[in-house]
């Protein structure tokens, strides 16, 4: 494995990144923010859905009882998850 290099900014004597990019005109690199994926039963909605055990594919609501391979798959981001869990930590 080789030598770890210390980067250049603190070298330079800089106190972050962005105060080195922003001296040497660089522009700031967009941080990526990750999304996350929230199952819902597609007959009421609720996010109180898992796997059926020992049947490929199959989706069971426990509010209301629907049982099926189509499930709807909500994308949000970091945020609306995090806030996502808030509610279900209250419930």
């Amino acid at each position: 494995m080789g030598k770890v290099k210390t980067p250049d900014w603190i070298l330079e004597g800089f106190d972050s990144l962005e105060a080195y990019n922003k001296a040497k005109g660089k522009k700031a690199e967009k941080k990526s923010s990750k999304t996350f994926k929230i199952k819902k039963c597609p007959a009421c909605a609720s996010t109180n859905v898992g796997v059926v055990l020992g049947e490929v594919g199959m989706w069971r609501c426990n509010d209301c009882g629907f049982k099926g391979t189509e499930i709807i798959e909500e994308e949000v981001s970091e945020e609306e998850f995090l806030n996502y869990l808030d509610k279900q930590e209250k419930k």
